[in-house]
């Protein structure tokens, strides 16, 4: 697990104030310990002064009760005495600890229990017998002489639980002295380890830092010559990205030619249109006057029928007329002339009805050819008419289409020009990042000049300074930032004819690679990025 450097520090001072905390810790258990030591030996002490005194005020209260007996007052100091002696006897049961004064504390309790009680209690019945001078006399004579013994075996053991105290706080003394030496000691102990620790860590974070620093400026090298070779490219992409931008201006007046000749073209198939149509109607026209023609004809035939039909029956009366007028003889001689003239003006009917019928029919089977040839003209002009119908719609779509196309190269061009900028923006971003990083190289050698303390990066950081004025002193690049490129497109129409050949405008195969390269900066020929392609624009 990598740790940074503050939680390293951090880590290394931890065991110190692990170290110290359990020592602080140990330190003031023994000072709770000593304290409640000499807690203990000042209550026993005060308890055997107290003891002493409530002795001293029941042995003065026995007196003035001895000296006026109705004194109610002095009767009660006596009990609550007894009382309180009583009450510290006890106490200094539970406070005292050492053999000795528990020793000191029974004979006394003893002592209290088996003389000097009964002795109180019998100066007491006494002096409500009213026994006075006895009281006294068994006072001065028992009482006191067994106070004198209870108060030295009191003063005894106040004594012990004074010299118990002077011990306790000696011993707490001592202590405290042995404490401070301790934290003395393992703070010491406490700060060489940490001194140690730092300076270890100190060396190992030195290297590190050294290593970073020595990668940095590798990095930072690295990073400067690829961003000279990034400019150069950027430079050479914003060259190509110029022809491409004039190449696109170009393409798009040839396309804009297009559209206009396109619109001609669908007006002209507009006109087409209309004189088709009305070709048609005119077709439809003369079809139908050849059918009336073809109907009346037929009409003439029956006709001529009709007439043929007299003629044969016209024949046939004067060939009755002439049987009548031989029978008739002399007499029906004019008659039988007659009838002959009839006769022959029947033939001569008869053959040219024939004669005309023929005709007629002739002229009939014509007219009949005729109507069909009409038909037939008019089903083909029809379909003429359906494909100058198609031939217009195409051409309105072919004109849209160019309009689109122009409108759409428009927008590409727009967008070439402003990708142009991007590019001229990016070469003097990408010459800036090489003197940053120039600059971070020199910040890295000053760097690792502050750690080590060497005197032999001198050099490098006056050879890193020289670098560094070079690359400000360095001519920027005509495609610095802001910097806006006249570019001069002739837009020129007349270029475009039936035989253009659009491949020389825009570099779309590879075999125009080694034909359309320009100069780098370095002399060697660069090729083109195609269009379309990922390097290409």
């Amino acid at each position: 697990m990598k740790l940074s450097l503050r939680a390293k520090f951090f880590a290394l001072l931890l065991p110190i104030a692990i170290v110290a905390t359990i020592t602080s810790f140990y330190c003031w258990s023994a000072l709770v310990g000593q304290n409640t030591d000499l807690a203990d030996a000042s209550n026993s002490y005060e308890a055997a002064l107290k003891s002493q005194l409530h002795v001293t005020q029941m042995s003065d209260a026995l007196k003035g009760y001895l000296l006026d007996p109705t004194n109610t007052r002095e009767s009660t100091k006596v009990k609550e005495a007894a009382e309180n002696n009583i009450a510290d006897i006890d106490n200094l049961r539970t406070t005292i600890s050492d053999i000795e004064s528990i020793k000191l504390v029974g004979n006394m309790a003893d002592f209290s229990e088996t003389q000097l009680d009964p002795a109180e209690n019998k100066i007491n019945s006494l002096i409500s017998e009213n026994k006075m001078k006895e009281a006294q006399s068994y006072f001065l004579q028992t009482y006191i002489p067994l106070r004198a013994e209870y108060e030295a075996m009191s003063q005894a053991l106040s004594q012990k639980t004074g010299e118990n105290q002077e011990k306790s706080i000696a011993k707490i003394f001592a202590g405290m002295r042995a404490s401070a030496i301790n934290i003395i000691l393992i703070l010491v102990l406490g700060l060489i380890f940490a001194a140690l620790g730092i300076l270890w860590m100190v060396q190992i974070t030195s290297k590190k830092i050294m290593l970073l620093t020595q990668n940095v400026a590798d990095a930072s090298t690295q990073v400067g010559a690829a961003s000279q070779q990034l400019s150069s490219s950027a430079t050479q992409g914003a060259s190509s990205l110029e022809e491409t931008v004039a190449s696109l201006e170009e393409l798009l007046s040839m396309v804009q030619l297009n559209a206009e000749n396109s619109k001609q073209a669908a007006a002209l198939s507009q006109g087409s249109r209309a004189s088709a149509e009305t070709g048609e109607l005119e077709i439809r026209k003369l079809i139908s006057a050849v059918s009336d023609v073809s109907k009346s004809s037929k009409e003439i035939a029956e006709i001529i029928t009709v007439i043929d039909t007299i003629a044969f029956q016209t024949n046939l009366l004067a060939l009755n007329a002439a049987v009548e007028a031989a029978r008739a003889g002399d007499h029906g001689k004019g008659f039988a002339v007659v009838a002959e003239a009839v006769r022959n003006l029947a033939l001569r009917s008869a053959s040219a009805a024939k004669d005309i019928s023929k005709l007629i029919k002739e002229s009939v089977i014509k007219t009949e050819n005729g109507v069909d040839i009409a038909d037939a003209s008019g089903l083909v002009l029809k379909e003429i008419v359906s494909s100058v119908k198609k031939v217009a719609e195409l051409n309105n779509e072919i004109a849209a289409a160019s309009q689109q196309q122009s409108n759409g190269l428009s927008q590409i061009s727009k967008a070439m020009n402003q990708l142009d900028g991007v590019t001229q923006g990016n070469a003097a971003t990408a010459e800036q990042a090489s003197g940053q990083a120039v600059n971070l190289q020199s910040l890295v050698i000053e760097l690792t000049t502050v750690i080590e303390g060497q005197a032999n990066h001198k050099s490098q950081v006056q050879a890193t300074t020289v670098r560094r004025s070079q690359m400000s002193n360095r001519p920027h690049s005509q495609f610095g930032a802001g910097t806006v490129m006249s570019i001069n497109r002739k837009h020129n129409n007349s270029q475009f004819k039936n035989n253009a050949d659009l491949e020389k405008v825009l570099p779309f195969g590879e075999k125009h690679d080694a034909q359309l390269n320009h100069e780098g900066q370095n002399g060697e020929p660069v090729p083109l990025a195609k269009v379309g392609t990922i390097k290409g624009y």
